[in-house]
Formats: C-alpha cells, sequence, structure tokens
C-alpha cells in the first residue's frame, strides 16, 4: 500500500498505528462526513432557532433539491438519492409541516410537482441565512486562502474523482 504523502513530499504517516487510525478513523470520507455531520447539525439547530423548530434532516436533504419552480416528484428521488417510494413518504412529511404543496403537472395529470409553500420558502430563506455564516465562519476560521483552496478541491473532487464507477 502506498503511504499518503502531502503536497510538499513530506509522508503524513510513519508507523503501523498511523496507518490503522487513517483507514478506521482519519481517511478523508471520514473527515468529510465528519465535517458534513457537524455542519449540518449546526444548521438545523440554528434553523430551528429561526423558529423551524420541525425541520429534520431528511426535510433539508429534499427540501434543498427541490427548485423554487417546482421538481417533479421522481427528478426528486433522483437528486435526493432515494426510491422513488421514500421520497413521496418524505414529500408527505414536508406537506404536512406546511413546507411544500404538491400539485399535478398542467401537461399530464399523472405527474405530480412538488412545489415551496410560504412557509416553506420562509424557510429556505431562513436557511440561506445561516448557511452563509456558517461558510464565512468556516473562512475567517481557516483564512481565506484556504478556505479557496478546500473549496477548489472539494468542487474538483465532487466533479470527478469520486464518482462512482461504472
Amino acid at each position: 500500500m502506498m503511504s499518503p504523502v502531502a503536497k510538499s513530499g513530506k509522508k503524513l504517516l510513519s508507523t503501523t498505528t498511523d496507518l490503522e487510525t487513517l483507514w478506521r478513523e482519519k481517511n478523508t470520507g471520514r473527515l468529510l462526513v465528519n465535517c458534513f455531520m457537524g455542519f449540518e447539525q449546526r444548521a438545523l439547530s440554528e434553523i430551528h432557532s429561526a423558529g423551524f423548530k420541525t425541520v429534520k434532516p431528511s426535510h433539508l436533504q429534499l427540501l434543498r433539491n427541490l427548485d423554487y419552480e417546482g421538481t417533479q416528484m421522481a427528478e426528486l428521488a433522483k437528486r435526493v438519492g432515494i426510491t422513488k417510494g421514500a421520497v413521496t413518504q418524505l414529500v408527505a412529511s414536508c406537506e404536512r409541516l406546511g413546507l411544500v404543496v404538491i400539485q399535478s403537472s398542467p401537461s399530464d395529470g399523472r405527474v405530480r410537482i412538488v412545489q415551496f409553500s410560504r412557509e416553506g420558502r420562509a424557510m429556505m430563506q431562513a436557511a440561506q441565512k445561516v448557511f452563509l455564516n456558517l461558510e464565512d465562519e468556516i473562512q475567517k476560521t481557516l483564512s481565506l486562502e484556504i478556505y479557496q483552496t478546500m473549496r477548489d478541491a472539494l468542487e474538483v473532487l465532487s466533479t470527478s474523482t469520486l464518482k462512482p464507477k461504472e
């Protein structure tokens, strides 16, 4: 196995214990997931503080994939990465909370379109402020240069390297 090497050429690991820690606890995927989970938990807490106390992480996952002009149910399932049945349940949960409304497509009555309700749009405005504040906080924690480098690297990884192999 090739040892991970920093850009400077220095080895990041030097012992078998380091390798064990890397692949089990400190691998890049785990670090990214830990950051994502912390980011999401913090965002959700602040969204709750903004008055949207019933919103759950699964609701955020759905709503961030919903176009403002509306999105077909099947497309939402694809974007969120869940089955059509699961997205139907998730949309129903958001509908009960008053975050979305469901309408039939004017061109094909069998197709269901999910749209933000007034309350859903208000929640998304609050979420936007929360997410922008968190981005600002991350930038201040890292420095502008490191923050931009991190974002550039994540863009590259998210659009190419880490796509599932066919």
